[in-house]
């Protein structure tokens, strides 16, 4: 089974949001655009370049509404998406993405060490 990127993953220092992050990582299925949601305040890190960048409108109330949807290709994402498998990534994917620059130290190290 392949070893999925989890909030423990993160280096929590580059996300700033509201002092009691809760991190989500994820990526969008029809694009494979990787994005963290902080699952606290409801802040979507939508540029994993760009940090400070948060220009994707979030959803804060309406369940029956997407929650957003994908800054790149515009999939909706259903309002309570964090319960679906379907966009949990591998970290293999997630550094070969070019976003392994946001994970914890030694994390990435796993990859050669196997399982």
């Amino acid at each position: 089974m392949e070893r999925l990127v989890e909030e423990r993953d993160l280096e929590i220092a580059n996300f700033r949001c509201c002092g009691d992050e809760d991190l989500y990582p994820f990526g969008c299925p029809d694009c494979n655009h990787l994005m963290v949601f902080c699952y606290e305040c409801e802040t979507l890190y939508d540029d994993l370049t760009e940090l400070g960048s948060k220009g994707t409108l979030v959803n804060h109330s309406d369940i029956a509404s997407p929650i957003f949807r994908c800054p790149r290709c515009s999939r909706a994402f259903e309002y309570f998406f964090m319960r679906n498998e379907q966009y949990k990534v591998p970290l293999a994917k997630w550094i070969e993405l070019g976003d392994g620059h946001l994970l914890a130290k030694g994390v990435a190290d796993e990859l050669d060490a196997g399982p």
